[in-house]
Order: structure tokens, then C-alpha cells, then sequence
């Protein structure tokens, strides 16, 4: 009960302090690729691969253990490649 009162007085204190401005992404920034326009995008070279990553520190292309390789967007497309979920 202590630890729920305490909460409860630490969120009214955090709400009457004083407002923050927080910017909002703009609609063409939410859809998600428009967001990150690569010029360069990298695919793991294990021969089953099906999509194409914005970048090397991306989750999923971490755990590729062949040959990571860098290519155009359209490059990748022309494969019949797709954006990764977690960095598209």
C-alpha cells in the first residue's frame, strides 16, 4: 500500500511540472520507409536470404554468419528482396 501511495504522489508531482515541447514525426515519417531512404541497404549472402536491411547494427542482420553484402535499394528490389520488418 506504501509503494502505491508513493507512485501515486511521484505521478502528481511528474504531472504538474512544468510541459515539455515534444515534436511530432511528420505523416511522411511514420509510414515507416519513408522514414529511412537508404542509398546503400545490406542482404546476408547464405542463398535463402528474402530481405534487405537499412543498415549493418539491424537485429536480424546481426545473427548472419556468411558474407554480409552492401547494394541499392533498387539492386535489392530487382531480387525479389523485401524490407526487413525491424529496420523498414
Amino acid at each position: 500500500m506504501k509503494k502505491l501511495l508513493g507512485h501515486l504522489a511521484l505521478l502528481l508531482v511528474l504531472a504538474s511540472a512544468t510541459p515539455v515541447a515534444v515534436s511530432h514525426p511528420s505523416p511522411e515519417a511514420s509510414s515507416g520507409v519513408e522514414l529511412r531512404k537508404a542509398t546503400v541497404v545490406y542482404m546476408c549472402s547464405n542463398g535463402n536470404t528474402e530481405v534487405y536491411h537499412g543498415g549493418r547494427d539491424c537485429a536480424a542482420l546481426r545473427r548472419c554468419t556468411y558474407e554480409v553484402k552492401g547494394l541499392t535499394p533498387s539492386q535489392a528490389k530487382a531480387k525479389g528482396l523485401r524490407g526487413c520488418m525491424k529496420c523498414y
